[in-house]
């Protein structure tokens, strides 16, 4: 197929840490891995729920083009980096919170929703973890069923090795032991059919 109109996506999801003075590493390793999409947790970056936020990293021999939800504090934040060639393809950005950003490109004939998520960890409050999943399943509900959803991101939650009950979701293939908020990504994934 030609590069014109590209109909395969290499996607991934990485919690970077910091993107402060690591961008153009970041865009060099992704394209290394040949990933045209890869969303981004715990950027770092500054920033709030504008539409216009974005901006273009570049590597030694490509770009991405960066899509970010983040807060004044410059904590935590949740993006998507988008390689050069598919930017003409993005049709919607929304920015829900600072852990949540969602992107929708049309690939081929399709609709793909792509969402970067940045669940919170343990030690926050119960209240906090309530809203995130709220604002989650809220937004999740609004995405058309001829849309093809594709939830990637940080969810900080530890699944465990036993499927007990969620067989569908991980098959066993989980690690460790399961925690708290492993049993609410699970709950979450059930309930919404991912």
């Amino acid at each position: 197929k030609s590069s014109e109109h590209p109909s395969k996506i290499r996607v991934a999801t990485w919690n970077v840490g910091t993107l402060r003075r690591r961008g153009s590493e970041v865009a060099e390793t992704l394209t290394r891995r040949r990933i045209d999409l890869c969303a981004v947790q715990e950027h770092r970056w500054a920033g709030s729920l504008s539409p216009n936020q974005t901006r273009l990293i570049k590597g030694k021999d490509s770009s991405y083009k960066f899509f970010w939800s983040g807060n004044d504090k410059g904590l935590g934040g949740a993006g998507i980096l988008l390689a050069s060639k598919w930017i003409d393809h993005v049709f919607d950005v929304q920015r829900i919170s600072d852990r949540i950003i969602l992107v929708k490109l049309i690939i081929g004939k399709l609709v793909f929703t792509f969402l970067s998520v940045y669940a919170p960890q343990a030690g926050l409050s119960e209240t906090q973890k309530d809203h995130f999943y709220d604002q989650l399943q809220s937004l999740v509900a609004k995405i058309p069923v001829s849309e093809v959803l594709i939830p990637l991101g940080d969810w900080n939650g530890h699944i465990g090795t036993e499927s007990c009950g969620f067989e569908e979701v991980h098959s066993g293939q989980g690690f460790g032991t399961r925690n708290a908020e492993g049993e609410r990504v699970l709950k979450f994934a059930v309930a919404n059919d991912l």
